[in-house]
């Protein structure tokens, strides 16, 4: 199976409406470009998809998203209006529990939080996580909220409040990987033994380390996976021309 991850669009009510100088449409459509060209079976978006509580936005991104051709699966992220995003939701776009494409599962964890940055997996979610992962599969999960610090203060203040359960579920039946959105840059490592890690933004990039966000000048970026038959798994990055 080839994968893409794309995370953290932050898609205005109007279309190139700029914030920070980015202007998020024009973004996309260029990170959208190479990702046509390397050709997925699949595409997981992993939240913060729209910066306002704006239907319109939701409405201009999934159209840009069906252009694609292929599913898309979705997650809300600190920024994202549950009810806004699910009124566009359909027509190859939805929010799974998980998605099984032997001998893989791509499990999907929410960590929404309404009106908070940071994030936060609640007791039924943990719940059906750990039903999600008992599974024969192999198994990769995605979440918004990284669950634990990656050395840039910002996004550690804004991360899960409850990680480390989510890491102790997550290591009672080893999966291959955990990947994360919402910090905007590259981050990989273990934490506790459990691989780790993060999807740049199609929108703005950060620079990593630092106190407050500040931006860095790397083009939109996704992460991209291939899956094997056998289990074997492999990932890297692209980047918009």
């Amino acid at each position: 199976m080839r994968l893409i991850q794309i995370s953290d669009c932050h898609f205005r009510a109007k279309a190139n409406e700029l914030r920070y100088g980015q202007n998020a449409d024009a973004n996309l459509e260029r990170m959208l470009s190479q990702v046509r060209a390397w050709r997925p079976d699949r595409i997981v978006a992993t939240g913060d998809l729209a910066d306002t509580a704006s239907v319109e936005a939701y409405e201009r991104l999934f159209e840009r998203f069906r252009s694609l051709a292929c599913p898309v699966h979705v997650l809300a992220g600190n920024h994202d209006d549950l009810g806004a995003m699910r009124s566009q939701l359909g027509q190859g776009i939805d929010q799974p529990l998980w998605i099984d494409h032997p001998p893989w599962r791509l499990v999907m964890i929410n960590s929404h939080v309404d009106g908070q940055p940071w994030g936060r997996v609640s007791r039924e979610e943990l719940k059906r996580v750990e039903q999600a992962i008992d599974c024969p599969h192999h198994v990769v999960a995605f979440v918004h909220h990284p669950p634990a610090p990656v050395g840039s203060p910002w996004a550690d203040r804004q991360g899960l409040t409850n990680g480390n359960e989510l890491v102790n579920m997550l290591l009672n039946k080893p999966i291959e990987l955990l990947s994360f959105g919402h910090i905007h840059h590259l981050w990989q490592g273990r934490y506790r033994g459990l691989k780790m890690v993060s999807a740049p933004a199609t929108f703005s990039q950060a620079k990593p380390g630092c106190t407050r966000f500040i931006d860095d000048d790397r083009p939109p970026g996704a992460r991209w996976f291939e899956l094997g038959e056998n289990g074997e798994l492999a990932s890297g990055v692209l980047r918009a021309l």
